[in-house]
């Protein structure tokens, strides 16, 4: 992340991250957010997969971030924010996934864009109906709980766990295609939440307005309905908050600044080209790589670099990144040379 630390500015800031290793993601419901997703954060990420900048976000947010099983989590993101809302972050971390994120109660979820609406209608829903229940019914669904699987596990079966604990039966998990999930871990999380984080992943959902044996002595059984079936995403069912969206671009900037006098924080793990197209975009130059001349001094453009540095000017930053592969660089008015020419 680059930075122009001013008295003012400087405590906000955060370092450039790059993510760690990826998970599947998770749904839930709701109105008031748990986390802080609106709060500015400032990073550079190159080529990171999407489930690795989905869990990076996820613990600036303090919500779990879903990323649903149609969704591919190994595509590679690349993204730059300065004092961004966090909500922005997400939003176009979404789009680059060819997805859509929601912000329900207590998660984030980023799903195929044609369900976005849909899950965030179904949460109101099952707000509603989980209210009118019998207050021993309710209290059962509405009881956390964290829940975490390992890689492989079987959706069926994770379904069928979590509410026989619970004491309920659920119908319809036949109608489940057969799948293998990722392994994830989940903070606690209400059982009707936890049902519809997998349910929703094949548009499906609990239909708690149809639960039957709420009397004493009866096996209390939930019945499962198409996503879609009952809502009324443009009526009660209406969300209070919309998918999440991208920040509009900043109005224009009066004023010349300095690119070359700018402090830089960087944490990263990136190829070299890419790590160095973001410090050129940063900082105001056009990058112009000689790859035959890498290839020749024995690096290659997509050779990994490793690089932490703190409050760097762009030189001491430029030298992170290139120094230890044993590469030049040299700035020539708006154009950053790699290698310098000799």
């Amino acid at each position: 992340m680059a930075s122009r630390p001013s008295p003012a500015t400087a405590p906000r800031r955060r370092s450039w991250r790059s993510a760690v290793l990826g998970a599947l993601a998770t749904l839930a419901g709701g109105a008031a957010l748990a986390g802080d997703i609106d709060r500015p954060l400032s990073g550079t990420w190159a080529a990171v997969p999407a489930g690795d900048l989905a869990r990076r976000l996820a613990a600036e947010a303090g919500l779990p971030i879903v990323i649903d099983r149609r969704v591919d989590p190994t595509r590679p993101v690349s993204l730059e924010a300065d004092d961004e809302p966090l909500a922005s972050i997400v939003a176009r971390l979404a789009a680059a996934a060819t997805a859509r994120a929601v912000a329900l109660q207590a998660t984030i979820r980023i799903l195929p864009e044609d369900r976005a609406a849909l899950t965030a209608a179904a949460e109101i829903r099952r707000q509603r109906d989980v209210a009118a229940l019998p207050a021993a019914v309710r209290s059962r669904a509405l009881a956390t709980a964290p829940w975490s699987w390992k890689d492989g596990a079987v959706p069926r079966a994770l379904l069928h766990d979590a509410a026989t604990e619970a004491g309920f039966a659920l119908d319809g998990l036949d109608r489940l295609p057969h799948d293998h999930f990722r392994g994830l871990t989940l903070p606690p999380l209400t059982l009707a939440d936890r049902l519809d984080l997998i349910l929703g992943q094949f548009d499906r959902r609990v239909d708690w307005s149809g639960v039957t044996g709420t009397s004493a002595g009866e096996a209390t059984r939930l019945p499962t309905v198409p996503l879609a079936d009952g809502l009324d995403p443009a009526g009660r069912d209406k969300p209070r908050r919309s998918a999440l969206a991208p920040r509009p671009p900043a109005a224009g900037i009066t004023g010349v600044r300095d690119p070359g006098r700018d402090r830089f924080t960087l944490r990263a793990e990136a190829p070299l080209e890419e790590l160095l197209a973001v410090v050129a975009r940063r900082t105001g130059l056009a990058l112009m790589l000689d790859p035959e001349r890498l290839v020749a001094a024995g690096v290659k453009p997509a050779a990994i670099v490793k690089v932490e540095v703190r409050d760097a000017t762009r030189a001491e930053l430029l030298d992170a990144i290139t120094a230890p592969l044993g590469v030049t660089w040299r700035v020539s008015g708006t154009r950053l040379e790699v290698p310098a020419p000799e």
